[in-house]
């Protein structure tokens, strides 16, 4: 197992290959049935502007295949910096997805521990697998305030 980013950085910008372009979909697709199909370029320009601010986590197995992913994200503001996981998927059929998601978001909470953040803000569904890792890793429900506009 590697854990490392999406992307390979050049003088210009990021790459992907292919076969990580198309791994990246069928785990985006994993989250929503109806996600859009991603293009390398789409994949590519996307990646320069998140590794701004964070990046692409992915988790390969043993035979370099994208078996987990999730983007995040770290926005220091004038009361705090915090950190953002999102679109976090993994193979569901893989026989060690477990193992996968949960050095996954070990990883999260490194980079964000660097970046000096004091919490991660995350999205999940109680009702997807992988729910009881979260807790076990540290992770509550707050009672939050939260608000959403959407355009």
């Amino acid at each position: 197992m590697e854990i490392g980013m999406l992307g390979t950085s050049y003088d210009r910008g990021y790459i992907i290959s292919n076969g990580d372009c198309g791994a990246v979909n069928r785990l985006l697709r994993q989250l929503n049935p109806k996600a859009p199909e991603r293009t390398r370029a789409d994949l590519e320009s996307r990646l320069n502007r998140i590794n701004r601010n964070g990046g692409v986590a992915i988790v390969r197995d043993a035979n370099g295949n994208i078996v987990a992913m999730g983007t995040w994200t770290v926005i220091p503001t004038l009361m705090r910096t915090t950190a953002f996981a999102s679109e976090v998927s993994f193979d569901q059929g893989h026989p060690e997805w477990q193992r996968f998601l949960k050095e996954l978001l070990r990883y999260f909470i490194g980079r964000a521990k660097e970046a000096g953040a004091e919490r991660i803000d995350l999205t999940w569904n109680k009702t997807r697998p992988g729910y009881e890792i979260f807790l076990d890793l540290g992770f509550t429900e707050p009672d939050t305030r939260s608000l959403r506009l959407i355009f």
